[in-house]
């Protein structure tokens, strides 16, 4: 398409860091990715360019996600998002969110520590620590494709420390006791899900310990010696 450009990394930057060029290529008032095996809906472009005319104090608009591949279903964002409903949400699904561009650069892009996984959700808690709006569209507006086994599954192993490495990004967003607790609980118990499903217990009983801290009782992988110790 002559409207297109193409550029090749000479290094694998990961999702966040080829994010991060993607926006520096940029060369409009906003910016919308689409990982190479999702889909957009025609009139997906239209809707994000209506949405950010409807809402100009919105720095980001975005809008529910349509599952498809080895998983089928609709995947439907808040309608408001407050803090408290970011900290418990998993960031936005696949790529389904919009940007203007001053915001990415007042942010300083995805953070280069979370490229490997993660940075979607960062970057998104670090514009709601400033204060930014973000505003939902009212429809499905991208087609993210599910597999069975993908890297956010395989990430859910390492979950944990992402967020906790976020908590220590945001100090600001997660100065609510409560809302910290969660938030890590939130990723303990997602982890160590993953983790025990791949038998792999060692990691499971560290991960269990520090969610029942956080007031995960695990009572649907009752009886379990280690988490009985861990209370």
């Amino acid at each position: 398409h002559p409207r297109l450009s193409k550029v090749a990394c000479l290094t694998n930057l990961r999702h966040g860091g080829t994010r991060n060029k993607a926006f520096e290529l940029t060369k409009t008032p906003y910016h919308f990715y689409v990982d190479a095996d999702d889909l957009l809906l025609p009139d997906s472009v239209s809707a994000i360019l209506d949405g950010f005319a409807k809402a100009p104090e919105a720095v980001m608009v975005y809008g529910d996600v349509e599952w498809f591949g080895d998983y089928r279903t609709i995947y439907r964002h808040p309608r408001n998002i407050t803090w408290d409903i970011l900290a418990r949400t998993d960031g936005f699904q696949g790529s389904g969110a919009a940007y203007r561009m001053d915001a990415w650069r007042s942010v300083g892009g995805l953070a280069k520590d979370m490229w490997a996984s993660g940075s979607d959700f960062d970057f998104n808690i670090g514009l709601a620590e400033r204060g930014y709006k973000f505003s939902h569209l009212g429809a499905v507006i991208y087609r993210y494709r599910k597999y069975r086994t993908s890297n956010s599954e395989n990430n859910a192993y390492r979950c944990w420390e992402k967020h906790e490495a976020m908590v220590r990004r945001h100090p600001v967003f997660f100065a609510d006791e409560a809302r910290k607790r969660d938030f890590l609980t939130t990723a303990y118990t997602h982890s160590f899900r993953a983790l025990y499903e791949a038998n792999d217990l060692a990691r499971a009983r560290n991960v269990a310990q520090r969610a029942v801290a956080g007031g995960w009782t695990g009572s649907e992988y009752w009886p379990m010696p280690f988490l009985t110790k861990a209370t």
